[in-house]
């Protein structure tokens, strides 16, 4: 083939892939919604005691005698998470539509949010595959169609994410400021999002490690992230500090360091955590269903169901096996699977428990467990810009140039143009 056919051909390829794949991601996020939406109202057939809980602060704020924005709420945790609640209220009115219509609508930007932050490490293919499987998913679907706000950790965690490694590539500092802002929403919204501004500290702790150049922009970047961070969430510190036991009631209330008796069986708090750990790995990455047997577990969870289905299943599992061998390429993914999963459950009583999990890291698992596909042939169109704490792997470029073949004309750019594509 000649080498201007050769270039035609992948000019054509390149500027029609964006396209179907945006198709293919507005026919993914429609599903999702509708999934969302249908029923609204029935299912779940009643209100639950913690959406009527939530309800309580919603309507007094509704009525202008709810806590202030930088109070607390019911729980008592920021009332910021109950204020979002009560915005959708005005919207969509005073009914179980509208109380629900908040983790409808975040629920459903995360899948946009994932989708970007897949494309960083993924291919096309891949990253559309992943937010199809999340926005699909049993269990994350049941948090989405709920009055309860843990699942809009989600959206903060994976806009967070998407900011700093964005920051960390092109050493913006609006990425940076960006990136302090969703980790400050964490700090306001459901306890587990406390875990996002230890993701990205750990992350941009990895990449400093493992590259010296631009090691003094990160550092400048983190500075600004942490400025920016801290003040927003300064006016809520001083609710904190001014009764500290009362903020922390609830997570004091669930809390197995205060354990000072016999707790499921264990005595001694080495032994408890150590159990806590085991159970949690069977029940979150074995996916052992007898651990979702008891509590409020049943509510969320058809009979004999772990967290994910049996075929999402065994892609996570091929996921964690093969992306432990990339983990260059992967170590964001670890990171948010393991900081803001297992020290919520492991050190809570109860566990491991749907809910504390449900807006935070499993809901990364499709994204990990797809990531074998860009090692499975004809299921993408070769490796993207592998981003490693943002610097781009120059394998990448080396593997795509030899599209062309030694000597053929246009490699270079077919190189260029298939780095250049981790848009849409």
């Amino acid at each position: 083939m000649a080498a201007t056919d050769v270039g035609v051909t992948v000019s054509s390829a390149a500027s029609t892939a964006p396209t179907r794949a945006v198709g293919v991601l507005i026919l993914v996020l429609t599903l999702a919604l509708a999934l969302r939406l249908v029923s609204l109202t029935d299912i779940p057939p009643n209100v639950t005691a913690d959406e009527a809980d939530n309800l309580q602060t919603v309507y007094h704020i509704l009525a202008n005698q709810g806590p202030g924005f930088f109070g607390l709420d019911w729980k008592p945790g920021p009332a910021f998470s109950t204020y979002v609640i009560s915005y959708f209220m005005r919207v969509f009115g005073t009914s179980i539509v509208g109380m629900r219509m908040a983790s409808v609508v975040l629920s459903t930007l995360s899948l946009i949010a994932l989708y970007l932050v897949a494309r960083q490490a993924l291919s096309k293919p891949a990253s559309l595959a992943s937010t199809f499987l999340l926005g699909t998913s049993l269990w994350y679907l049941h948090f989405s169609r709920s009055g309860w706000e843990n699942v809009h950790i989600g959206l903060y965690a994976l806009l967070a994410t998407l900011t700093l490694v964005l920051a960390i590539k092109r050493g913006s500092w609006y990425l940076y400021a960006a990136t302090g802002f969703f980790a400050a929403l964490g700090l306001y919204g459901y306890m587990s999002g406390r875990a996002i501004i230890a993701v990205v500290v750990i992350y941009l702790s990895v990449a400093l490690i493992l590259h010296r150049q631009g090691r003094r922009r990160m550092l400048l970047g983190f500075a600004v992230m942490a400025v920016v961070c801290a003040s927003l969430f300064a006016p809520m510190l001083k609710t904190v500090l001014d009764d500290w036991d009362l903020f922390n009631r609830r997570i004091d209330s669930v809390s197995a360091l205060n354990t000072s008796e016999e707790y499921m069986g264990d005595r001694g708090l080495p032994k408890i955590i150590a159990h806590q750990v085991w159970r949690n790995f069977d029940g979150f990455i074995l996916l052992n269903s007898e651990r979702f047997k008891g509590g409020l577990n049943a509510r969320y969870l058809p009979p004999d169901w772990a967290v994910l289905d049996r075929i999402t299943g065994v892609l996570f599992w091929l996921g964690l096996l093969v992306s432990f061998f990339r983990w260059r390429q992967t170590i964001l993914w670890w990171t948010m699977l393991l900081v803001m999963l297992f020290p919520i459950q492991v050190f809570s009583t109860g566990t491991p428990d749907d809910v504390r999990a449900g807006g935070a890291a499993l809901k990364y698992d499709d994204t990990l467990a797809i990531v074998a596909r860009d090692d499975v042939p004809g299921c993408g169109v070769g490796p993207p810009n592998r981003i490693v704490g943002g610097i781009e792997d120059k394998h990448a470029v080396e593997t795509v140039a030899q599209v062309g073949g030694a000597g053929d004309v246009g490699a270079d750019e077919v190189a260029f143009d298939h780095i250049a594509a981790v848009g849409p």
